[in-house]
């Protein structure tokens, strides 16, 4: 029987269809992976999972080198869909990234820097307003890879951002955008990496490949 993986809580559950799989009974969401080839939900655990719509992925790194590849990758495979692929990165892994794309790949990105949502006038709900919006006026597919480039901890407190993580996992959720957090441990303290690692529902392992996310703690974000 084909494995699904719910993109809103994480549940597994057997179906006897790969294209009508009832609703998540946990969280009630319609929105699944499909985790092919796995004969249990043990062996469904340990397999990477390509990037699909709804998914919101985490990669805790300390070198950008660790995480250049993946992030090309990212970028490569929304093109392909045909979607809006927006990138709020440092100069520094920018660099690496645009090393790894052709001219025509860069050219197709909407690069933008990471102070257009992540510093001193972030809040959870003008930032994942600001997402909404995008995602309300595409009619494309949204992918969405984003890099905070001043500590976490400096522009904002552990609550609020906890508070956005839950919101982006809900609007990615909702609208199947595709969202790649990158979390740089080197500047960012225990606690918001913490945070990060129990609001996504996929992580990036050391090889790069995104695989379920243990440390996932599923909870509705707080009413406003």
């Amino acid at each position: 029987m084909p494995v699904f993986e719910c993109s809103r809580c994480n549940e597994l559950t057997y179906s006897s269809s790969k294209t009508n799989p009832a609703s998540c009974p946990t969280c009630a969401a319609d929105r699944k992976r499909l985790v092919s080839d796995a004969a249990s939900f043990a062996e469904a655990k340990r397999m990477p999972r390509a990037v699909s719509f709804g998914d919101h992925s985490i990669a805790v790194f300390d070198d950008f080198e660790q995480i250049a590849e993946l992030v090309a990758g990212f970028v490569r495979h929304g093109i392909e869909e045909g979607a809006l692929v927006m990138a709020a990165l440092p100069a520094a892994l920018d660099d690496l990234v645009l090393l790894r794309l052709d001219a025509d790949e860069a050219r197709k990105v909407a690069w933008e820097p990471p102070s257009d949502s992540y510093g001193p006038l972030f809040s959870p709900e003008s930032v994942a307003g600001r997402f909404r919006a995008v995602a309300d006026e595409e009619p494309r597919p949204v992918f969405v890879v984003g890099c905070a480039d001043e500590p976490i901890q400096d522009f904002t407190s552990l609550d609020d951002w906890t508070r956005y993580e839950r919101l982006a996992h809900e609007l990615a959720v909702d609208y199947g955008m595709t969202v790649l957090c990158l979390y740089d441990a080197r500047i960012h303290d225990q606690r918001m990496l913490e945070a990060g690692l129990r609001t996504h529902g996929l992580a990036a392992d050391d090889e790069g490949h995104l695989m379920r996310n243990e440390a996932f703690d599923y909870e509705p974000p707080p009413a406003a």
